[in-house]
């Protein structure tokens, strides 16, 4: 799929070059696009315990990427960076004591090849965007922000998704967005995987029967797609609703609403509340037709309730309550590699 993907790119591209000549040339449109640079030198370390193995790395990555100027409502963009393993402890071996792999270190370069002291390079973006009004629809490789996949940018390179992706602001209260996803390339990894290959890229956890989860390697899923939209109302309330389907696994369902009261008109010292509500539910088989080589099991569900509360002054300080609770009703299951969760705690 990311072959096909970027090649479409390439033939929307060419489309493009063979415009009527009497236009402005391609050439100079190109010309003028966006070229950035990015740099990021990262040391990290572990201070175990007595008898335990200690470990550090010292990492870094360059990213260039390019962004054209719009031609008609379109435009492209593509980025490649590479990770080089300057130096580190030996972080493909088990601790004697304990058997455990090294734990975060490892992030900072291919966790799938832990001894691998080679550059990681990586395609990262390589999409087509076009914008119309207050519309914007992208193809490609691209990084996103949704409230369960994002880039969750704490190591060398972020997360990136493969597939289309609409936002729409029909109005400076009105916020959707809606996306169909093939493909994910989570950090601390070199490749782009399938949606099922996708999950299991960290370490896995137990199964509900106490052994440790099969699933790895063994989900049958192609697709995710979802869809939100956010409401601003009056001066402070806002309501956020959102759905993400993940094909035969699960789908999950958010709904937040946030307060935010100014306590004087002059000042900006601001009161916040917010309440958030998280349901999961089980399709199909849960990934896989074996019961021990499933994400979710079949039948379950899970529900999620959280809120907070405190005072802000934007872009200066804040200080929250925040509180998190999943019920008894079932585990609350997101795959690691695709991002962050929006929880509040």
């Amino acid at each position: 799929m990311h072959s096909k993907i970027r090649s479409t790119v390439f033939l929307l591209l060419g489309l493009v070059t063979t415009s009527n000549a009497n236009e402005i040339s391609v050439k100079d449109s190109l010309a003028k696009g966006k070229f950035s640079v990015n740099a990021r030198y990262y040391f990290m370390a572990s201070d175990n315990a007595p008898g335990l193995t200690d470990a550090h790395a010292h990492a870094l990555s360059m990213q260039l990427a390019y962004v054209s100027p719009q031609w008609k409502g379109f435009s492209f963009g593509m980025s490649g960076s590479t990770t080089f393993h300057l130096e580190s402890s030996s972080l493909d071996r088990l601790d004697p004591v304990t058997l455990q792999a090294n734990r975060y270190e490892i992030g900072l370069f291919d966790i799938e090849h832990p001894a691998s002291w080679q550059a990681m390079p990586r395609l990262e973006e390589m999409f087509l965007r076009f914008n119309h009004k207050k519309w914007q629809i992208t193809l490609g490789n691209q990084s996103i922000k949704t409230p369960f996949i994002n880039a969750q940018d704490g190591r060398m390179r972020p997360t990136f998704a493969q597939g289309l992706q609409t936002e729409w602001n029909p109005g400076s209260r009105w916020k959707m967005q809606a996306g169909l996803l093939t493909a994910i390339a989570p950090r601390s990894t070199s490749g782009w995987y399938t949606i099922g290959n996708s999950i299991g890229k960290y370490p896995v956890g137990l199964a509900t029967n106490g052994v440790k989860s099969g699933y790895v390697g063994k989900l049958s899923s192609t697709y995710i797609a979802y869809a939100g939209i956010q409401r601003q109302f009056g001066k402070g309330l806002t309501i956020q609703a959102f759905d993400q389907y993940v094909d035969q696994i699960f789908n999950t369902s958010l709904l937040q609403v946030n307060w935010d009261k100014k306590l004087k008109a002059d000042k900006p010292l601001t009161f916040q509340v917010a309440g958030q509500w998280i349901t999961q539910q089980s399709i199909l088989n849960g990934g896989s037709e074996i019961a021990a080589n499933r994400y979710f099991d079949k039948g379950a569900t899970s529900q999620v309730i959280g809120g907070k509360m405190g005072f802000l002054q934007p872009n200066k300080w804040s200080l929250h309550l925040n509180y998190s609770r999943i019920t008894s009703e079932g585990r609350y299951l997101m795959p690691r590699e695709w991002g962050k969760d929006p929880m509040f705690t």
